[in-house]
């Protein structure tokens, strides 16, 4: 289109076969579908300031039992990349797509998410992170819906050229429509890594 820009056309589809006819559930329920996704989108590459990739479309999921309602809707995609200095970048996502599920009712679910992460290297072989997550999952064919935040932040020393190791703090919330599905969880996790 122009310098940095390019635009692109993404068709898909797609055929989720189980290996039993039927599931568990009292109603028998036939949760094999089809269907297909089509999206318009852009790459961008602004030199070493930004990157990345953008779509925006439609996805359907229909469903091989008439019971379970067809999913459709708006299909949506993003990764950014912003170098804000040579020591500093911030990435940005965002996704909504068409998920499996197996509760009772339901056909499937639209997953939603939106993310924030962002780097410093503290000096030459310290990097600091810390990100924030929001995810939203709506229900298909019941009244249930799901809400997800969570945030973490760590640090990571790459010690040799190909080892690190990584500490990482997460807390998570999750809030619901269904009360028993509420809940808040905090972990830490210590990590070796080997690259090449």
């Amino acid at each position: 289109l122009t310098p940095g820009y390019q635009a692109f056309i993404e068709a898909s589809g797609n055929r989720r076969q189980y290996e039993s006819e039927f599931d568990a559930s009292p109603d028998h329920l036939k949760r094999s579908s089809s269907g297909y996704a089509v999206a318009v989108g852009t790459q961008l590459n602004l030199g070493s300031l930004i990157t990345g990739t953008a779509y925006l479309g439609y996805q359907n999921q229909q469903y091989d039992d008439a019971r379970l309602s067809t999913a459709a809707g708006l299909y949506l995609g993003a990764s950014v990349l912003w170098n804000v200095t040579q020591l500093t970048s911030l990435k940005f996502a965002a996704n909504r797509s068409i998920q499996e599920t197996i509760l009772i009712g339901s056909s499937g679910y639209w997953d939603t998410e939106l993310s924030v992460t962002a780097e410093h290297e503290l000096v030459r072989n310290i990097l600091i992170t810390a990100g924030l997550a929001y995810s939203l999952d709506d229900y298909q064919g019941i009244k249930l819906t799901e809400t997800i935040y969570s945030a973490n932040a760590g640090v990571r020393w790459r010690f040799t050229q190909n080892y690190s190791v990584g500490v990482t703090a997460l807390i998570q919330h999750r809030s619901s429509t269904l009360a028993t599905d509420r809940f808040t969880r905090a972990g830490a996790a210590v990590d070796l890594k080997y690259s090449f």
